[in-house]
């Protein structure tokens, strides 16, 4: 009867430290679904812990099938009901462990795949915020009358950005003078009431503003640290907002000791409460922005109509070859370009993919103008023109993808080109290599694979 109730008392005790929950660690991580199951990892607690109460159960289940009943009622009934209870729960560790090992496989398998897609799959492009341009739905007319206003002046018409601010104080105090006449003209006073109140109150006093609540800003934008000296970019650490680049340029060219150029410069931002902590950050002395390819193609074919346009332009390609060439889809490279196996047509394309091609260029401009400060100035642009959309949409300014703004004052080198062509064309091979998937665009909701090639040569710059 002691004996008994002892190993009732051990297996109770060490029973309460196991969940069915426990997680188990294995030796052993499987490579496939059917690896047999490893032996345990005993160095983890609630291994341990679970392989202890196995080895407690085990023995006891053979002490008690050892014992003969003695005749006594109550002892005999204490005998069997422990040896059913332990039978029971080693049924349940088994089917513990076999689930904890299904669950070690699964992982495993779903992590080697997320790796070799990863490595080796389409680029997978998130679902596009659906959030943007969502404040702008919920303004008055007359007030999004106004962010449209200023962003077209800001962006199209290059109105500088105190400007901007100037016009949003002009049309704030319109608003107000406008609010407190038709409450005087209604003899409720020039008090203003919670709506208009609520109006004034949300108006913002900057273009930026004003832009992400119409959501015009682009997504999937970088800006990169540019060394002034040798034009060498270094993309941010977001994992360090506030010191998110190199402090000094790494750049070694051939038969030159290391740049060694500051790229950053301190900067002290005024604390953001009363009696709070002042800010320290490193800037960029120059900013090299990139927008990456992706997104820019995830926001074309969020418009209606332009994904099967797109994909529509190879049907020239498959029929007969023409005598007389109108567009360069007439051309005979684009008939015989082999896909990145070498074996399919470009032309092709599977499983409802677009397949894209782009002409890329690189030019410069005076930002000041052509008669201003001479040509003392000089800025350049990465842009890309889109093959696939039709002659009269291709090369409209909203259908250009503009890569990377290079700064100035002066054009950088030939060789030195290279820095601010980099993040374009690495991500350009994969795009090439692997592809771009699309969870949704403006016509299909299942999502869209995308291959994309820059064939033609730009005016500046061939590649």
């Amino acid at each position: 009867m002691s004996w008994i109730s002892t190993a009732w008392s051990k297996i109770d005790h060490a029973k309460a430290a196991i969940l069915k929950t426990t997680r188990l660690s294995f030796q052993r991580e499987p490579l496939s679904l059917l690896d047999p199951m490893s032996e345990f990892d005993s160095t983890d607690i609630n291994t341990y812990n679970f392989c202890k109460l196995e080895a407690l159960l085990v023995e006891t289940e053979a002490d008690l099938e050892r014992m003969q009943h003695i005749g006594h009622t109550d002892a005999d009934h204490r005998h069997d009901a422990l040896l059913r209870r332990t039978r029971t729960i080693l049924r349940s560790l088994d089917d513990h462990k076999n689930r904890e090992w299904d669950r070690v496989k699964i992982e495993s398998v779903l992590r080697q795949t997320q790796e070799h897609l990863a490595n080796n799959g389409p680029l997978m492009l998130s679902a596009l915020s659906k959030a943007r341009g969502e404040k702008a739905r919920g303004l008055q007319p007359f007030v999004l009358a106004a962010f449209i206003m200023v962003t077209v002046l800001h962006s199209i018409a290059a109105t500088a950005r105190l400007k901007s601010q100037y016009i949003l104080a002009t049309i704030e105090a319109v608003l107000y003078g406008a609010f407190v006449f038709s409450n005087v003209a209604a003899s409720s006073g020039p008090t203003l009431n919670l709506l208009q109140a609520n109006v004034l109150r949300n108006f913002p006093q900057d273009a930026r503003t004003a832009m992400a609540a119409l959501g015009v800003e682009p997504d999937g934008v970088t800006h990169f640290a540019c060394c002034s000296k040798c034009g060498d970019t270094y993309s941010p650490n977001r994992r360090r907002p506030d010191d998110a680049y190199p402090h000094f340029c790494s750049n070694r060219e051939t038969d030159k000791p290391i740049c060694g150029n500051p790229l950053v410069y301190q900067q002290t931002h005024v604390p953001t409460t009363k009696n709070g902590p002042s800010r320290t950050t490193w800037e960029p002395f120059q900013i090299f922005p990139y927008r990456t390819c992706s997104s820019w193609i995830a926001d074309l074919f969020q418009r209606p109509g332009l994904d099967l346009l797109a994909r529509a332009a190879w049907e020239p390609v498959l029929r007969p070859l023409k005598t007389r060439w109108h567009d360069i889809w007439d051309a005979p490279v684009l008939r015989d370009f082999l896909g990145p196996d070498k074996k399919t047509l470009f032309a092709r394309q599977p499983d409802g993919a677009v397949h894209l091609i782009f002409s890329m260029f690189v030019d410069w401009f005076n930002p000041h103008g052509n008669k201003k400060a001479g040509k003392s100035h000089s800025i350049g642009v990465i842009y890309l023109a889109c093959h696939n959309l039709p002659p009269h949409l291709r090369y409209l300014p909203e259908n250009i993808y503009l890569a990377g703004v290079i700064p100035g004052p002066k054009e950088p080198e030939l060789h030195q080109l290279n820095h601010f062509l980099r993040p374009l064309i690495d991500e350009l091979v994969i795009l090439w290599e692997r592809g771009l998937y699309l969870p949704q665009t403006a016509s299909r909701s299942a999502g869209l694979p995308v291959l994309a090639r820059v064939l033609a040569p730009g005016s500046r710059v061939m590649i």
